[in-house]
């Protein structure tokens, strides 16, 4: 059996997908503090082995700029700030809830909807 390279072994390791988008719009909303304060809290709970955080392009939601989306569980989030970076690190990723003030949409049956869950990520 082939040994596993150190890319396979990261993604292995991995549980979640954070998407930040650094489009026009969302930079103008200071989209870039958002990203500094997310690596921060991400280093502070040791969660750089199992959290991958991907600038993107426009994402298409500029009204609600600055965005966010965590996957695997599909949630948008919107209108971020330094604050609710932490608060998405802090609930989303170590307690499994949605921060709800911040969610706009999540995917539910492979369909983004709108968020109106309260408690939980389960389906």
């Amino acid at each position: 059996m082939a040994k596993k390279s150190k890319s396979e072994e990261r993604m292995e390791r991995m549980k979640h997908h954070i998407l930040v988008c650094r489009g026009p719009s969302c930079s103008q909303a200071s989209s870039e503090d958002v990203l500094i304060a997310m690596r921060k809290h991400i280093k502070n709970e040791n969660l750089d082995e199992t959290v991958r955080i991907t600038v993107t392009d426009c994402m298409l939601r500029c009204s609600q700029s600055p965005t966010v989306v965590v996957y695997p569980d599909g949630v948008w989030y919107q209108k971020m700030t330094i604050e609710s970076a932490e608060k998405i690190i802090k609930e989303h990723l170590l307690r499994e809830e949605i921060v709800v003030e911040k969610a706009q949409y999540r995917l539910v049956d492979g369909k983004f909807v709108l968020c109106k869950v309260r408690k939980g990520i389960s389906k």
